[in-house]
């Protein structure tokens, strides 16, 4: 498979989806441990005190690298409790409490994923589904 197609996963949050490109040159252990777990799936949960994030365990271990702060649109994992990460929105003041291990970055409908974060704060328990993206699937999802 070329490098340019192992570059981006489908994110489905609800009714809704993005694409998401990996970060393999910073992240290259978290992207090859999820890129060779595709397809995954799991319940959506917000985090209530972290602004503007959504999270979803997986069945994975994985050491952390590529710490940084966190922006809009990132994704991330937080390798204690075997989580994915994604901010949707400005992490504001009570954004991550230290520098989370960055893996990807959504790059299409971050407002889809908000609006589906929003049903996720009053109702947990959504499905999230990562895998791996081909460009038919991205016929109707416009990217940045």
């Amino acid at each position: 498979m070329l490098r340019e197609e192992k570059n981006k996963i489908l994110i489905q949050i609800g009714k809704e989806k993005a694409i998401a490109e990996l970060l393999w040159d910073e992240a290259p252990n978290i992207c090859r441990r999820i890129w060779d777990s595709l397809p995954l799936e799991s319940e959506g949960h917000h985090a209530k005190i972290c602004n503007h994030e959504l999270m979803f365990m997986i069945p994975l271990t994985i050491e952390r690298e590529n710490l940084k702060p966190v922006t809009v649109g990132d994704v991330g994992w937080w390798d204690v409790r075997s989580l994915v990460n994604i901010w949707y929105d400005d992490p504001g003041p009570n954004g991550p409490l230290a520098p989370t291990a960055l893996f990807g970055r959504i790059k299409s409908n971050l407002e889809g994923i908000a609006r589906e974060a929003a049903k996720i704060w009053v109702k947990p328990g959504v499905k999230i589904r990562m895998e791996r993206y081909n460009k038919a699937q991205g016929s109707s999802i416009n990217e940045r």
